[in-house]
């Protein structure tokens, strides 16, 4: 059982005989460790957290109706960021944004990238499921609120780390899914090779706002106006 995409390339280096499971990786097929998200065809198979991206965009623009200009912040150098930032620009222009993407490859890179986003005047941050993000969004967010620019991000944890919002997978969920596969196989009922990666619908998604970081965007949050959503307030 391997988390995010660099643990299910190490799995996947170590053997071609043991099942797989993975759990958290954007795009199977776009790792080339499958044939096919549909028909994986190996010993590998798993639960994607392909980010609901134009869910997102949509998110951002109720939330946000004056932003205008958005950065695109993601580590160049995963290969499910890069999935999923292509997927932002392709929102962006739907949405007739004016957008620049941002890339970092360390996390020594963060706080001078984001520096420049700031200069840049951009409106909103939107960063994807990114693992070196997710971790050091802390370090994000100590720049950018005081700028008052709000960060969309990938998933509900980015929020209670500093995001300020999202409409993102439930991982708890995806796990159990996960869960479910392995069973299967074991049990001897299917094979890695012939078990589709499970994708979860919009039902499976978690709406969460960090209030702290609206007050300090300037932000008002009628709490009536998200009945569904997790308020994140410390």
């Amino acid at each position: 059982y391997a988390i995010a995409t660099p643990a299910l390339q190490a799995a996947a280096a170590a053997t071609t005989e043991i099942p797989i499971i993975g759990c958290a990786i954007t795009d199977y097929e776009s790792t080339k460790l499958v044939k096919s998200n549909d028909k994986p065809g190996g010993n590998i198979t798993g639960a994607s957290d392909l980010t609901p991206v134009k869910d997102q965009f949509d998110l951002m623009e109720k939330m946000l109706p004056d932003a205008k200009k958005v950065a695109i912040m993601y580590c160049g150098s995963e290969d499910n960021s890069i999935f999923q930032g292509n997927l932002a620009v392709e929102a962006a222009k739907e949405k007739g944004l004016e957008y620049k993407v941002y890339k970092v490859s360390d996390s020594n890179e963060i706080q001078a990238v984001t520096s420049q986003i700031v200069n840049d005047k951009n409106d909103v941050l939107y960063i994807p499921t990114d693992n070196l993000l997710a971790t050091y969004i802390s370090s994000v967010e100590a720049i950018t609120t005081p700028a008052k620019i709000p960060c969309i991000v990938g998933e509900e944890g980015m929020v209670k780390s500093g995001g300020f919002a999202t409409y993102g997978i439930n991982y708890e969920n995806l796990g159990h899914e996960a869960g479910k596969q392995a069973l299967a196989i074991l049990k001897g009922e299917k094979t890695a090779a012939n078990t589709p990666v499970v994708k979860l619908d919009a039902k499976n998604c978690t709406l969460a706002i960090n209030l702290r970081v609206a007050e300090k965007c300037g932000i008002t949050i009628n709490k009536e106006d998200y009945p569904d959503a997790s308020f994140i307030e410390e």
